[in-house]
């Protein structure tokens, strides 16, 4: 991932969070970041929507060119996982799809000595259910991060979207009750359109005036390590659904980190200070005031009054995990600490649903770390398991492998039509799709 603090360049919005901390005392601090130094002042485009060159060292400037590079990479797009096929013998062995091509789709098949998934903590625990497992933790203990924004409007222009986000981070609230649960608070990176789904709706001008001053704004995220949990099921029309309730604590740190994250805009010098609560008006910061600020620990208060009643604030989901736990044993969680099924052999999960707990960062190094860990178990798999195996026999009344669809073949989208596609066999299967509950895509190496 080629994570590094040298040369990290702070943004305007970042150096407001590192000012605000220094001139209040805070503990702040610059955060390790992925890639490599862009070559272009504006670092390539949108950064939160990825760097056009590749040079963030995402899952596609590392990890999947470099299994592209050994030509051994098969990826499908438009392709969605239906289920984890078994041999006779119990173990994962296949793949069963729905391909999507020209305005129809067709069922495929992949083979391998051995299924990793990797389809974030939404799409992991519904996929395997469709397989059949039964453990009961799969798709429940949801953590999701709970997090609110908070922004400073400043006279000079932030342009917050510009450069690198999330290059600063302050502590000062992180451990709330000596357990290591409580809040970090960052500098995010909004797409405009984000951002006018987050600002509070306090009527027409004020939300105009708010949007308006987009470039002049500096947000800051408090981003809760939560001990809340939350469920996600598959409803009566086949559709994800997601349950969730923030518990009174988990409540009460995120209304801590909101308060320090006000003080911190306030001491770098914005002129207001607007939450993210319909029923809190905006903070007008006095210009002459130096020090503590009576005016604004009154706003504050007010702010703390007013809660998180259902509907009153704009809260979000910073990353999702925890839905397939580990566990070492499978009363406690859904798969072993090796990352392999307990209940199916061969069948191993590498995302963040196995977290045992909400992580305290943001996830990505800890999923890069299990993922990791959990290849070095598949490499031991696949030398245990010399020879791909057939998946059982299929109430649906087929068998995998009895149909071969070929393109240069006669008849073969009559044969495509009524039978699925059987792909080259693999080493391993994975299963991959992104944390916001996109369908999953076939990767064969």
């Amino acid at each position: 991932l080629s994570m590094s603090k040298e040369g990290v360049e702070l943004n305007a919005a970042n150096k407001a969070l590192m000012r605000g901390c220094e001139r209040l005392g805070y503990p702040a601090e610059i955060c390790a970041q992925q890639g490599r130094a862009p070559s272009r002042s504006d670092h390539g485009g949108w950064c939160s929507a990825g760097w056009k060159v590749g040079h963030r060292q995402g899952m596609h400037g590392s990890a999947l060119a470099d299994a592209a590079r050994t030509g051994n990479l098969l990826l499908l797009d438009g392709c969605s996982a239906q289920e984890v096929l078994r041999n006779r013998a119990g173990r994962a062995c296949a793949v069963r799809a729905t391909l999507r091509r020209g305005g129809g789709s067709h069922e495929i098949v992949v083979r391998g000595r051995g299924v990793v998934v990797a389809g974030g903590a939404l799409q992991t625990p519904l996929l395997l259910r469709r397989s059949g497992l039964k453990n009961p933790h799969i798709g429940r203990h949801l953590h999701l991060h709970p997090a609110m924004t908070i922004f400073g409007r400043f006279r000079d222009p932030i342009d917050f979207v510009k450069g690198a986000p999330m290059t600063t981070v302050s502590r000062v609230v992180e451990d709330q009750d000596g357990r290591g649960y409580g809040a970090k608070i960052w500098v995010p990176n909004f797409h405009p359109v984000t951002w006018a789904a987050l600002l509070p709706w306090q009527g027409s001008r004020e939300y105009k005036s708010a949007f308006a001053g987009f470039s002049h704004a500096a947000p800051l995220i408090s981003l809760v390590r939560d001990q809340s949990e939350g469920r996600i099921w598959v409803d009566s029309d086949g559709r994800p659904r997601v349950s969730y309730t923030m518990g009174s604590t988990d409540k009460a740190h995120l209304l801590t980190a909101v308060e320090h994250a006000a003080r911190i805009l306030a001491a770098a010098g914005a002129q207001e200070v607007h939450s993210a609560h319909n029923i809190v008006e905006p903070f007008t910061v006095e210009a002459s005031a130096a020090g503590e600020q009576p005016s604004l620990e009154a706003w504050l208060g007010r702010l703390r009054a007013a809660g998180l009643p259902e509907l009153s604030a704009s809260l979000g989901s910073a990353h999702q995990m925890s839905t397939c736990r580990m566990a070492g044993r499978p009363e406690l969680g859904a798969v072993r600490p090796t990352g392999e099924a307990w209940e199916v052999p061969g069948l191993f999960v590498a995302d963040t649903s196995t977290f045992p707990t909400a992580s305290g960062v943001n996830p990505m190094w800890t999923c890069a770390a299990i993922a990791h860990r959990v290849s070095q178990s598949v490499k031991q798999h696949l030398h245990a398991t010399p020879e791909i195996s057939e998946p059982r026999a299929q109430t649906r009344g087929w068998r995998a492998a009895c149909a071969r669809a070929r393109a240069d073949s006669p008849g073969a989208a009559q044969m495509a039509a009524r039978a699925p596609t059987k792909l080259p066999d693999a080493d391993a299967v994975s299963l991959a799709s992104t944390e916001m509950g996109t369908e999953p895509t076939i990767v064969s190496q």
